[in-house]
């Protein structure tokens, strides 16, 4: 997987997919992440947060 596959997920820019990269650190831990998980991001909303766990589960 690489960086390209987030900016596939609507509403993904450079900005949150750098804030996520930040976080979590890797993509693969992106793709395990739970909501909750993702939540605690900085700048993702509820509807990001769904987009992203939906395009992985």
């Amino acid at each position: 997987m690489n960086r390209s596959q987030l900016s596939q997920i609507s509403g993904l820019g450079p900005s949150r997919i750098r804030e996520l990269l930040e976080h979590f650190k890797s993509i693969d831990a992106i793709r395990i992440a739970s909501k909750e998980d993702l939540s605690k991001v900085k700048g993702l909303g509820k509807n990001s947060v769904n987009d992203i766990y939906e395009y992985f589960n």
